[in-house]
C-alpha cells in the first residue's frame, strides 16, 4: 500500500520514474534532430543556457558559433538565453565550486532558467561533473543535457548519473561535494573527439577495459583485437567501443538495482582506490584514464596474490594496456605509502565499511571487505616500480 496510517504514525512510499537516454549521432549540432528533441521536451518554447568547456573551445574555435547557429535554426521552439558561456575545462574545473559550478548557477539565475528550462553542457568529463552540479543545485534541479567531448566522458563520466567537484586542500576530498541526478539526455558526437591529443584519446579505453573485465569477456577480447586501429585513431572503431562501453554503463545504472549507490557494492569503481589517490597526490597531473589503468593492474595483481583472480589475467591486461599506450606515465614524488591511503579513503567514503570490487575472470567479479596490507603494498610496488620513473 502506498500510504499507511495508525494513531500516531503514518508513512507513504512512491517511485519516481526516470528515463536515462544516451544517443550517438555524428555532427549533432548540424543535424540537430536529437538535440532539438532533448531540449524542446515537447514544449512549444523552451529556454536554454549553453555552457562550454574552454579546452574544447580552444581546440574547436568555431564551436560557439555552431551552438548559436543551431539555436538560430530553431527559434520557434528553442531560446538561447545568452551567448554560450565558456568556462574552465579539465580537472581544474573541479577544484571546488568557484571555477564552474558557481558561474553556472549565476548564469541560470541571470538567464531566467527554471526547472522547465535546460542547461546544455558540452565538454569533458570533469567539466560535465562541475557544470552538472550547478544545474542540479539551482532551483533544486534544472534539466541537464550533456554533450561529452572526450572518450572518457562519452563512455563513462558523461553517461553516469553523478555530478561533483573536489574539496580542495582536504585529504580524501575527491568528489566530496556532489549530487546524483539523471540527465535529461546524453548526446555523444564522436566527431568532437578529433580535437583530442593522444593522451585524452586513449583515456576512455581504460574505462572500456574496466567494464569489459567486470561484465563482458567477449568485449575484452574484441578490444585486444582492435589495439592497432585504436592507436591509429580509427574513428569508426572508437565509436563502436564507446557505444558498447556506454551501453554497459547504462545497463549497470538501470538494471543494477542501485543507481544512486546506497549500498556498499561499487563494481564500476574497480581499480579506483589507487586511481583516485594517484590523481590527487599528483596534483591532478596524471589523467584519469592513466590512473585507472594503473589502478586496475594493482587490483589484478592483488587479486592474483589473494587467490581470487585467475592466474595470468594480470599479464594479459597489462599487455593490452601497453599496446594502447598506457603504463608509461610519470607519477612524480607520489610514494607507495601515499597510495596506500587510498584504501582508507575508500573505507571512509563507505562509512567505515570497506568494499572493493575484484575480478575473478573476465565477466565475473566479487566484492571483498578486507585487504592484506602487505599484499597490497607488494602489488603497488610491482606496478609502480616498473614505470619509467621507477
Amino acid at each position: 500500500m502506498p500510504f499507511v496510517s495508525t494513531l500516531n504514525q503514518f508513512e507513504g512510499s512512491f517511485d519516481v520514474p526516470c528515463t536515462h537516454r544516451v544517443i550517438f549521432e555524428r555532427d549533432a549540432l548540424s543535424t540537430g534532430v536529437h538535440l532539438h528533441a532533448m531540449l524542446s521536451n515537447g514544449d512549444t518554447s523552451t529556454r536554454s543556457l549553453a555552457v562550454l568547456d574552454a579546452g574544447l573551445v580552444d581546440a574547436a574555435p568555431d564551436l560557439c558559433d555552431r551552438v548559436q547557429a543551431f539555436f538560430d535554426t530553431h527559434t520557434e521552439t528553442l531560446e538561447l538565453v545568452s551567448p554560450p558561456l565558456v568556462l574552465q575545462g579539465g580537472e581544474a574545473a573541479k577544484h571546488g565550486l568557484e571555477p564552474v559550478t558557481v558561474p553556472v548557477i549565476e548564469a541560470i539565475r541571470a538567464g531566467g532558467i527554471c526547472r522547465h528550462s535546460n542547461v546544455l553542457a558540452i565538454g569533458g568529463g570533469a567539466f560535465l561533473d562541475a557544470a552538472g552540479l550547478g544545474a542540479s543545485l539551482a532551483h533544486r534541479g534544472v534539466r541537464l543535457v550533456r554533450m561529452p567531448s572526450t572518450t572518457l566522458a562519452q563512455g563513462d563520466a558523461g553517461v553516469g548519473v553523478k555530478n561533483g567537484v573536489n574539496q580542495v586542500g582536504v585529504e580524501g576530498g575527491k568528489n566530496l561535494i556532489g549530487t546524483f541526478d539523471v540527465p535529461a539526455g546524453v548526446l555523444n558526437d564522436v566527431t568532437l573527439l578529433t580535437t583530442l591529443d593522444d593522451v585524452h584519446w586513449r583515456s576512455g579505453l581504460a574505462e572500456a577495459i574496466k567494464v569489459a573485465l567486470i561484465m563482458d569477456a567477449d568485449f575484452l577480447a574484441w578490444i585486444e583485437h582492435q589495439c592497432e586501429a585504436l592507436v591509429a585513431r580509427d574513428l569508426n572503431v572508437m565509436e563502436a567501443l564507446l557505444t558498447k562501453t556506454a551501453q554497459m554503463h547504462l545497463r549497470h545504472i538501470t538494471d543494477g538495482g542501485d543507481p544512486f549507490e546506497r549500498t556498499m557494492a561499487r563494481p564500476l569503481d574497480f581499480g579506483h582506490w589507487t586511481a583516485h589517490e594517484l590523481e590527487s597526490r599528483s596534483g591532478w597531473t596524471v589523467p584519469h584514464g592513466e590512473a585507472v589503468a594503473l589502478g586496475m593492474c594493482v587490483d589484478l595483481r592483488l587479486g592474483e596474490a589473494m587467490g581470487l583472480t585467475a592466474s595470468g589475467l594480470t599479464d594479459r591486461v597489462e599487455l593490452v594496456l601497453r599496446r594502447l599506450g598506457f603504463l608509461q606515465c610519470h607519477i612524480g614524488t607520489t610514494s607507495i605509502d601515499d597510495l596506500m591511503r587510498g584504501l582508507e579513503h575508500f573505507r571512509q567514503h563507505l562509512g567505515g565499511h570497506l568494499t572493493i570490487c575484484m575480478i575473478e575472470v573476465p565477466g565475473r567479479s566479487i566484492d571483498i571487505h578486507t585487504v592484506d596490507s602487505q599484499l597490497a603494498v607488494q602489488a603497488l610496488h610491482d606496478v609502480f616500480d616498473a614505470l619509467p620513473c621507477g
